[in-house]
């Protein structure tokens, strides 16, 4: 229930410090005592879409830790929706397949005491073998908190900004 939180970490740590993107960011905060809900996400993504002079063949898609499985429950639920995603330090979910259509960038720490690894690394495997257009990056030094070390990467953005839906 404090906004202000979500100003602490990824992309909209950035623009409060003063970056600037050539894109909108939304970004939803989810209460700790509840779980994500696509529906009400693509609702609001439809909204702004509406609103504003959205190319819709570049949406893209990223979060991190509970955001991050936000990524990956609401890409498998909406997977046209999507240019690409990037979660980071998630958890796996099930109906994969679903994202392979999409560029996808998985980010994890391989010392990550709260969100094992191999979830992603499953995820990877999974998505390789439907021949989905994936590539994983592990940061072997380090735990969960990975998400400046992401974000901070510029290599990250220009490959972000480069996708679009097939």
């Amino acid at each position: 229930d404090d906004m202000n939180l979500i100003r602490e970490y990824g992309p909209p740590k950035l623009i409060e410090e003063g970056t600037e993107f050539p894109f909108i960011c939304l970004a939803p905060q989810l209460p700790g005592d509840v779980h994500w809900d696509p529906d009400a996400l693509h609702a609001l993504v439809q909204d702004v879409i509406e609103k504003h002079s959205i190319n819709e063949n570049q949406i893209y898609l990223t979060g991190l830790s509970r955001g991050g499985f936000g990524t990956w429950e609401f890409a498998v639920s909406y997977p046209h929706l999507f240019a690409a995603i990037a979660p980071v330090c998630a958890r796996g979910i099930s109906g994969i397949e679903r994202v392979k259509d999409m560029a996808i960038w998985i980010f994890h720490g391989e010392q990550d005491p709260g969100v094992p690894v191999q979830d992603s690394k499953w995820l990877y495997r999974e998505l390789i073998e439907v021949d989905a257009d994936v590539r994983i990056t592990i940061y072997p030094d380090l735990g969960h908190d990975i998400w400046d070390r992401v974000y901070n990467d510029e290599l990250f953005w220009q490959w972000l900004l480069d996708q679009k839906k097939q």
